[in-house]
């Protein structure tokens, strides 16, 4: 009885002979550390397959790539997804040929031309040729902590929701390749209302708090942060005086274009 061991992994108590393996005596049974073995196996025959599957998967999408024209965005994504299921797989890419228009439009800045992009889906840069990499909002990688407010939470699913976006301006060319694991419900527009917007446009002599008050007796707000109203109530005000984004020309500008009648304060 006094040869009988203890697994260090199962806790079954078992002969010597029980804990040889490859010709090595151990503190661990055989059964466990082959099992260990068979399912480090397992795993590394499971990478190697995803590995093959993805470069399948890279090389179909280089051999059926299309490419449409930067007005058939909406349509084109439009009939890819119209007869999905809630639920399903969605990946797919496709190439965007881009007119001179449009490069005039958005005035061969990247970031723009991406953003009208991302606009017309509705959901890292270098000089002429730059990638750009967005996230679907409700993926469950991105999401926070959620406090407490009047706000919802947005819903939040493993979707892998990913949209890249890359740009040759040389070659007046995009190429865009959107993937969800998951074709999930919308989020729902939480965005502050254009006709709340334009009545903190209206009062802006107001501060946020009389602010808050005077838009509840108007207008549903349940939806509406105070944080949002601060916000907008400073973007709306800083016309008056931001007239550069650099602080000290904008300052100068400002001094420059008063009236010679304006009285100024200065805090020291």
């Amino acid at each position: 009885m006094s040869d009988i061991k203890t697994c260090t992994s199962c806790s079954c108590l078992l002969p010597p002979e029980a804990f040889i393996y490859k010709n090595k005596a151990n503190k661990t049974c055989s059964a466990c550390l082959t099992t260990r073995a068979n399912k480090r196996a397992e795993k590394r025959a499971s990478s190697v397959n995803n590995k093959l599957e993805n470069i399948q998967t890279e090389y179909q999408f280089k051999n059926e790539i299309e490419m449409i024209a930067f007005t058939d965005i909406i349509e084109f994504v439009f009939n890819k997804i119209a007869n999905l299921e809630q639920d399903t797989r969605l990946l797919f890419s496709f190439h965007i040929k881009l007119d001179d228009n449009i490069l005039v439009k958005v005035h061969q800045d990247m970031k723009l031309l991406v953003k009208l992009i991302v606009d017309e889906i509705e959901e890292v840069c270098y000089p002429g040729i730059g990638a750009f990499y967005l996230s679907c909002s409700q993926c469950q990688e991105l999401e926070r902590e959620y406090k407490e407010s009047n706000r919802k939470k947005i819903a939040q699913f493993n979707c892998h929701g990913k949209l890249v976006v890359n740009v040759d301006m040389a070659a007046k060319e995009l190429k865009i390749k959107l993937s969800h694991d998951i074709y999930h419900e919308k989020l729902v527009d939480i965005t502050i209302p254009e006709e709340i917007k334009n009545k903190i446009m209206q009062n802006l002599h107001m501060d946020p708090v009389q602010l808050r008050t005077h838009l509840r007796q108007r207008f549903d707000t349940s939806q509406v942060t105070p944080k949002q109203i601060n916000y907008w109530w400073s973007v709306f005000n800083q016309r008056f005086f931001k007239l550069d984004e650099d602080p000290v020309t904008s300052a100068c500008r400002f001094l420059e274009n008063s009236h010679s009648n304006s009285e100024f304060c200065y805090e020291w």
